[in-house]
């Protein structure tokens, strides 16, 4: 224990993705899959930082049944949540009603992996690439979950997990952004930082 803090402190940085950070993030992305991993501060800041790294206008479909912060964080980047019903069974979003739901105004889906049970994986990114919009999920409740064998960073567009005390892996607080796409966890890590590269 004390050797660690002695590490700790001869490296005279710990936050602002120093060394601590990227082994965080590391470590997540071999449990899954080996996505790139943007740790941030919690995760309803993590969502409000995808949404704004995908540059998104107008409307987003999300599940009526979800924490609140869910919304918030789209309508803090000015974008309109448009709920959509949840399946009795999973309380997960209903692609069906998703499908109804889409508009003009449709900028993104947003799916909802609720107490660890994934989101109809398969049927939301169907809709999603037929209407040429992301993907994206609120996966608070699903960090170490897979759909078919394939972990659940690696699925839709990306993903927002949280670390806070009511959740399975905690750490008191904080969050990550998981995806696969490298140019997406590029400008993530440029929008945490503000903007400085190179440290």
């Amino acid at each position: 224990r004390h050797a660690r803090l002695d590490v700790m402190r001869d490296a005279r940085r710990l936050t602002n993705d120093g060394p601590f950070v990227r082994e965080f993030e590391a470590r997540l992305s071999r449990l899954n899959g080996g996505v790139e991993v943007v740790a941030v501060c919690n995760a309803p800041v993590g969502m409000q930082m995808l949404l704004k790294a995908l540059d998104l206008r107008g409307e987003v479909i999300l599940p009526s049944f979800t924490f609140i912060a869910t919304a918030h964080a789209c309508l803090w980047e000015g974008l309109e949540p448009v709920f959509a019903d949840v399946e009795r069974g999973s309380h997960t979003l209903d692609p069906e009603c998703v499908a109804r739901q889409l508009g003009p105004e449709t900028a993104a889906i947003v799916g909802v992996h609720l107490w660890g049970r994934m989101s109809r994986i398969r049927e939301l990114e169907a809709i999603a690439r037929a209407r040429g919009v992301p993907l994206v999920f609120d996966a608070a409740h699903a960090l170490g979950c897979t759909h078919q064998g394939v972990p659940m960073g690696r699925l839709g567009t990306a993903s927002v997990v949280s670390f806070h005390a009511t959740k399975f892996v905690q750490s008191l607080e904080g969050g990550a952004i998981l995806t696969a796409a490298r140019a997406l966890a590029d400008r993530l890590r440029l929008l945490r930082d503000f903007g400085f590269q190179g440290f």
